[in-house]
């Protein structure tokens, strides 16, 4: 049978139940990606005659906007009606940090009901290792700043 004439238990074909759909029966959650960018440098050296340690770090960006004003943060942001996932990663990363063309993979995604002050989010996050050498990091859109932090563990 062809689809367009397969019929659902109201008897509806598919271009039916669509066009009577109601997109409002349901209350849409915000979307957000979140990026762990995470690069390896060399520490400073001790002695030149040894090989530098190295290093674990990852880039945060401090809030310039409300809520949590002030303090450090993975970058990213809100996701648009027209792009996908990664487009909106690829665009959160340039728009907050300058780093733009990195290739990243998707992690997690975070969905605790009150995770963010201002409405239900729903945070998919990536992450990326680079080599921070190439990077000019300088801070923009609500970012006051972006900086490298070292990761202890």
């Amino acid at each position: 049978m062809d689809k367009e004439q397969l019929r659902d238990k109201q008897g509806l074909t598919e271009i039916e139940f669509l066009q009577k759909y109601d997109a409002s029966m349901y209350e849409r959650p915000s979307v957000t990606v979140d990026m762990l960018i995470f690069t390896v440098v060399d520490e400073e050296k001790e002695s030149y005659r040894k090989l530098p340690k190295k290093s674990l770090k990852l880039l945060m960006v401090k809030r310039g906007v409300h809520p949590y004003i002030g303090q450090w943060a993975l970058p990213g942001g809100f996701v648009t009606k027209d792009e996908s996932l990664d487009e909106a990663a690829l665009r959160e990363l340039k728009t907050e940090t300058n780093i733009d063309n990195v290739y990243m993979e998707q992690l997690y995604t975070w969905g605790d009901v009150n995770r963010d002050p201002r409405t239900r989010v729903i945070s998919c996050s990536y992450m990326a290792l680079v080599d921070s050498s190439s990077l000019e990091v300088m801070a923009g859109d609500d970012a006051d700043d972006a900086r490298w932090f070292s990761v202890r563990y």
